[in-house]
């Protein structure tokens, strides 16, 4: 995970994927994180891809660093 924070809008909503390039993890990290309760997805809109809030990414990030 990249330690100093990267550019997210914190209003804007992102795929799974995106977080993962963001922050420099995979996705079993990811999905490790969300078992965890550390970050949660938000609501899925015609797709099975989670959807993440900018705001929780911030969350997430200031959780692990």
């Amino acid at each position: 995970m990249v330690s100093v924070l990267p550019d997210i809008n914190p209003d804007g909503v992102y795929k799974s994927g995106q977080v993962c390039a963001l922050l420099e993890i995979g996705p079993t990290t990811l999905w490790r994180y969300v078992q965890r309760g550390m970050i949660r997805p938000g609501h899925r809109v015609g797709s099975k891809e989670n959807l993440y809030s900018g705001r929780e990414i911030i969350k997430l990030h200031r959780i692990v660093y």
